[in-house]
């Protein structure tokens, strides 16, 4: 148990303060805030789940992601698309939604260098990987931020953009990704 002599609003903010002392993701203050302010909460309610990627020796913190549940209205795709995404065995006929798993933050500490991305996130896959085989979603989706870079990077792990998968002509700062995990290649 995490300071029995705590209230839950101490613990709060001194979890609050330990992220914002050791924890650096390159300028991404939406990160910071989530895993500093919101995660807490979302965790308690169920929202997402969070984990924190800790080295063994010195527990500093690596890295962080957090995976969530999430429906996905596919009522206006082809059939074709949908027998695409429905997991084998299954009649796209009658689906109209899809569970997938978001990915709905990823996040290095550029305080220390002791991963690579690609590391850090072949921990967030293997996660995936555990959820899978109890809950046997198929599609995995992230909001992945509108840099070539960064795109390069989920691509290489086979995410591909969202509208490839399902049309979504929005103009956004981030770009919607999709990853058919058994299409995966480890």
């Amino acid at each position: 148990m995490l300071a029995p002599d705590k209230t839950e609003k101490q613990v709060q903010e001194l979890f609050k303060t330990i992220i914002l002392e050791n924890v650096n993701f390159k300028d991404n203050e939406e990160m910071l805030t989530y895993l500093s302010d919101k995660a807490p909460n979302f965790e308690k309610q169920h929202r997402s789940r969070n984990f924190i990627v800790e080295e063994t020796e010195t527990n500093n913190i690596i890295g962080f992601f957090s995976l969530s549940l999430k429906v996905v209205d596919i009522s206006d795709l082809k059939e074709s698309l949908k027998k695409k995404l429905v997991l084998k065995g299954k009649s796209p006929k009658n689906i109209d939604y899809l569970p997938v798993l978001l990915i709905g933050q990823f996040g290095k500490n550029t305080k220390l260098n002791k991963l690579s991305g690609q590391e850090l996130f072949e921990i967030v896959i293997q996660k995936i990987e555990e959820f899978r085989a109890i809950v046997g979603t198929q599609m995995v989706f992230l909001d992945s931020i509108n840099h070539p870079k960064v795109i390069q990077f989920y691509e290489q792990f086979g995410f591909v953009a969202y509208s490839q998968l399902i049309k979504d002509d929005h103009q956004v700062s981030y770009q919607p990704m999709a990853l058919n995990m058994s299409l995966y290649k480890k």
